[in-house]
């Protein structure tokens, strides 16, 4: 898999995540675009209108790499209300929960996720802001993983181009 940005950047880092945990926080998108995407299975990704599309771009291989899928972070506040019994045929509300949740979204890539969710993929990289990295990592990723700047990247991939000599 590849990115495709044109160089250094440190506004954005790849993490690499587990596929159950980064499912389980992307069927939590409260705002899904595609909802029986997230909270499909194997038969209902491979059926996807896109999914041909993933394959052949992943037939390539390393020759042309496919992009990275494009996540971003958000937490939720889910709310449970408590009633209590007022009267005979009366409610009153008697406490109010909220839990702070995370959840995952794909502004990028969708179709390449299910593809590798469908091909039982464990571990996959993907693109998210800087800024998220901790966020990303605690919720989605293996323990102990690290995670890049798409800068340290292109250093060690093109240190010529960065200036960097040995």
């Amino acid at each position: 898999m590849t990115t495709r940005n044109s160089g250094p950047d440190e506004s954005k880092s790849i993490v690499f995540v587990e596929s159950e945990k980064f499912l389980k926080l992307w069927q939590r998108e409260p705002y899904s675009l595609e909802p029986h995407l997230s909270h499909g299975n194997e038969s209902v990704w491979k059926n996807d209108y896109k999914y041909n599309k993933a394959v052949h771009g992943f037939s390539s291989g390393i020759t042309n790499p496919v992009p990275v899928p494009k996540v971003v972070a958000y937490f939720h506040d889910y709310h449970e209300i408590k009633y209590k019994r007022k009267l005979l045929f009366f409610k009153e509300v008697s406490e109010i929960l909220t839990e702070r949740l995370p959840y995952l979204a794909i502004d990028d890539g969708v179709t390449r996720t299910i593809f590798l969710l469908a091909n039982k993929v464990k571990i996959f990289p993907v693109e998210v802001p800087s800024s998220q990295v901790d966020i990303i990592s605690k919720y989605a990723s293996p323990p102990g993983s690290d995670h890049f700047t798409l800068k340290q990247i292109y250093e060690k991939t093109y240190p010529q181009k960065c200036g960097i000599t040995n």
